[in-house]
Formats: structure tokens, sequence, C-alpha cells
């Protein structure tokens, strides 16, 4: 299983983490493909209004984007999809779906689109499948500008702003780019809409180990060659926090991350009261594991 951990790399000074993406990597499927397909058909059946949402004359880009995953899907996941005129099959499962559904791609791989199309200037949000959300909501974006989407990250309209533009600016078709982003959240749920940012509960370390969860997002960027839109896309992966941790490095990175976060990043995370109980757990693990 892939464990990403990012937080071996400091976030200093708001680092975007931006690296070059072979295009061949683009998706990512991993041992926990048939959960969350699973998931992703369970909301895009019961909550499709949540999830799935697009702006009229965003139907070109998602054209170009439902056909560039499936040529992908047609050279990179033969054993898991049959690529048809019409349809397309997974013959484990018996699954088929008409390839022009427009929900055809939240069903298909794990990775949550995002479509922003540049309109006045700014890059805006005019079509997406969310089914993973971390805590904001499809409907309240839908339409907005990189910088009002960001709006509640600490630091972001001063300081990543404008790079963040001009890296959108200069994305080429040739050449996508990925991040990672982290947090840690104290529930295995993939679909965490903003009602669900409540305020965790005091923990001890021995909480830690059980209810802990290392939530990481593979991000990925690439520019549609026709329409010109930046495909933004969200491969989440979950993990137990006693997982990640898995040497005495890891447990000092991550202590050293937590203790460079400032005070807003800290809040923004839900970090504030259970970092007491992090802390302790992770500087046992360091020990326990020289």
């Amino acid at each position: 299983m892939t464990i990403h951990r990012p937080f071996f790399k400091s976030a200093r000074h708001h680092a975007m983490g931006i690296k070059a993406l072979d295009p061949a990597d683009w998706l990512e499927f991993g041992e926990d493909a048939a959960h969350q397909l699973a998931e992703r058909h369970r909301l895009l059946d019961e909550r499709p209004s949540e999830v799935i949402a697009a702006l009229p004359g965003s139907e070109a880009a998602q054209d170009e984007l439902a056909a560039l995953v499936l040529d992908y899907l047609e050279r990179h996941a033969r054993d898991r999809y049959r690529i048809e005129t019409d349809r397309v099959v997974e013959p484990a499962t018996g699954f088929s779906c008409d390839r022009s559904n427009a929900s055809v791609l939240g069903r298909l791989v794990q990775e949550d689109f995002c479509l922003l199309q540049k309109h006045e200037g700014r890059y805006v949000l005019s079509a997406a499948v969310l089914c993973f959300p971390a805590h904001w909501s499809l409907a309240e974006k839908l339409g907005r500008p990189l910088i009002e989407i960001h709006a509640p990250v600490p630091g972001f309209a001063e300081q990543l702003g404008s790079p963040v533009e001009r890296l959108f600016d200069n994305l080429s078709t040739e050449k996508p780019v990925q991040r990672l982003n982290w947090s840690l959240v104290d529930t295995d749920e993939l679909f965490l809409p903003p009602s669900h940012r409540t305020e965790p509960v005091r923990l001890d370390k021995e909480d830690v180990a059980e209810r802990v969860r290392l939530r990481v997002e593979r991000q990925t960027l690439r520019r549609l060659p026709r329409s010109g839109a930046v495909v933004f896309g969200i491969r989440t992966h979950i993990t137990p926090l006693a997982e990640a941790i898995d040497t005495a490095e890891a447990a000092a990175a991550l202590i050293e991350r937590l203790h460079e976060l400032p005070s807003p990043m800290q809040t923004y995370k839900n970090l504030v009261r259970v970092k007491p109980a992090l802390l302790a757990f992770l500087e046992a693990r360091s020990t326990a594991m020289l």
C-alpha cells in the first residue's frame, strides 16, 4: 500500500511543493480502490447535488476531460476496464456505464476532478465531481475564483495567491505537475462536507494510535489542450497515524512540522486541542523506535 508522508518536508514560507508529474502516472489506483469506488457510487447515487456540479459553458471542457480520462484508462488500466464505443465496462464486477453520462468519471477512478477556466482574467471553478471534499462545499465554491475558493486558508491570499495564478498561467499541456497536502483527522470518512468540521474532543496519547488518521491529498494539475481549462485532480489517501509513523525519523519529522505550524494554521487544521496528545504519542513512538 502506498503511504505518502509529505510531512517529511517543511512547509515554511507557504511553499507549494510542486513537482513534475509523468503523464503516465497521472491517475492512481491503490489497494483501497474497491472501497473508495463503492463510496463514490453511493454518493453519486444518493447525494448527486452535493458531489457533482457544473456551470453553463463548461461542457466542452467536461467532454475533453472525459475523453482524456478514458484514453488514459484504455492505455494504462486495461486490466480493470474495457472501453467500448458507447460504454465503459468493468469485467471483474460487471459494472458498466454510458460513457457520455455526466458522472462517469466519478464512478471509474479514485480521483476527484475540478475544472478551472479563465474568466475575466481569473481562474474560476466551472465544473467538478467532488466525492471526497475535506471540509468544503462544492456548491459554495462553484463559479468562484481561486483566491475566494482558498479564502479560509490562512495566508493564502497574501503569500500564495499570485504564485498560484502564475503557476496556472504557465502550466503546459505536456508537463503536468503534482503536490501533496496533508492533515490529521479523527475519522475514516472520505466525504467531509463543512458540517463535519467540528471541534475535536480532547485525546490522550493512547487515543491517538486508535483514532487519528493521516489524510493526504495527492493533487495534480494539467492543462487541457483544446479548451485550455486546468484540471485539478485530487486522490485522497487515509492511513492510521500509527501505520504512517513507522520510523523514529517519521515521528521526528511530524513533531517538527507540528511545532513550526503557525497558530492560525493549527486552528485551520483543527489541531489546537489535540496537539499535546499528538506530541506525546510521537515522542513515545520516536523513543520506542530508536
